[in-house]
């Protein structure tokens, strides 16, 4: 049986705080945290099975199918007592590799919670993970998946994401 090697990189993530329309926020590696500790992030590399044929020929892999199995946490602290909504984006269009270059969409992302039906492509284009109506802390653990083929590459892939939290008005 052949193995192919694959590593998803999520080693740079953006965390933002705001009070209302998105706007773009400060780079900083690993665990983020704005300075009121209001959005802590909790990321790592996130290394995939080992890619059989069957996942192949299926599509894709992903992180785990198992609930409380996660590759990504984000814990919100409001430093406020209304409703807030945490919010997703890739910052490139596409994954980049020392060798090839995959567009964003290829990964997909669902709460750990919900089932493997809900997993969503990640776009440039901002898309709500979470909302809190009445506020509050919250831990939220999202579940990573991947599109590959027989024509995948094998190798280690980027992809920057960014958070940011809106409180609601």
């Amino acid at each position: 049986m052949n193995r192919r090697g694959f590593a998803l990189a999520l080693a740079a993530v953006i965390g933002t705080l705001l009070p209302a329309a998105p706007a773009r926020g400060e780079e900083a590696p690993g665990p983020v945290s704005d300075s009121r500790d209001v959005l802590e992030i909790d990321v790592h590399s996130v290394l995939l099975p080992y890619v059989d044929e069957l996942m192949l020929s299926r599509g894709s892999v992903a992180t785990s199918s198992l609930p409380g199995s996660y590759a990504l946490k984000v814990t919100v602290r409001p430093d406020r007592t209304q409703g807030w909504r945490l919010w997703i984006r890739a910052i490139e269009p596409r994954f980049s590799s020392s060798d090839v270059e995959k567009p964003c969409s290829d990964l997909y992302w669902k709460q750990d919670d919900e089932s493997t039906s809900t997993y969503r492509p990640v776009s440039t284009q901002e898309m709500v993970v979470f909302e809190s109506a009445a506020g509050g802390k919250a831990e939220v653990h999202l579940d990573l998946k991947t599109s590959l083929d027989w024509a995948t590459s094998p190798g280690e892939y980027r992809l920057d994401l960014a958070f940011h939290l809106q409180y609601l008005e």
